[in-house]
């Protein structure tokens, strides 16, 4: 885990062990919906703030 939210897998090997480590250790998923959560709740409205920088860069003459 990168502590960013999400888990980065190099192959479908990867992404088995991964799942399969999920399914083994529920505090290990617990710990991974943690992050996801707490990822979404920092960037909520992230979106609405760029399209709103962005059209004032677009009306600055």
């Amino acid at each position: 885990m990168g502590g960013q939210g999400a888990l980065v897998v190099k192959d479908q090997q990867e992404l088995l062990q991964t799942v399969q480590r999920c399914l083994l250790e529920p505090e290990f998923a617990g710990r991974i919906a943690q992050n996801g959560r707490e990822v979404i709740r920092k960037n909520q409205g992230a979106t609405a703030k760029t399209v709103e920088q962005i059209g004032r860069l677009l009306k600055t003459p």
